[in-house]
């Protein structure tokens, strides 16, 4: 997130203020750090890639949505047809 907010500053789509009010809004979540997924499944993973032509940041959302079975969130069309040809849930 905080990369994200430093392009986005960088490229003047945010001024600092509002990145810096945002990170805080963040703070007040109740975030959980998934651990990565176990060597043994890499190649699952690369399959799920290629399966539906995913970034590695990409299939790692679609993978930990999969594996803890939760619903995902996003506005990318690729990951989102990926997401329901695996039976995911999108929000």
């Amino acid at each position: 997130m905080v990369n994200a907010l430093a392009v986005a500053v960088r490229r003047k789509r945010i001024d600092p203020d509002n990145a810096t009010a945002f990170l805080e809004l963040l703070s007040g979540f109740d975030f959980r750090i998934a651990g990565a997924p176990p060597v043994g499944e890499l190649a699952r993973i690369g399959a799920l890639a290629a399966r539906y032509q995913l970034t590695a940041y990409d299939t790692a959302y679609l993978d930990l949505a999969l594996r803890l079975a939760l619903p995902l969130a996003t506005l990318d069309e690729a990951l989102k047809q990926a997401a329901s040809a695996e039976g995911v849930t999108l929000l």
